[in-house]
């Protein structure tokens, strides 16, 4: 069983919303996210 990290949770949950901005100050702990947010769509 594949399971989902944390940073992809995050994303899918975003993306369910249909939010497709976000503003903040970019980090290390955003990392992770963040390679994933352009082929989340």
């Amino acid at each position: 069983m594949t399971r989902m990290t944390p940073s992809e949770a995050f994303v899918e949950t975003l993306a369910a919303h249909g939010v497709t901005d976000i503003f903040g100050i970019m980090g290390s702990a955003f990392m992770d996210a963040m390679d994933i947010f352009e082929p989340a769509g």
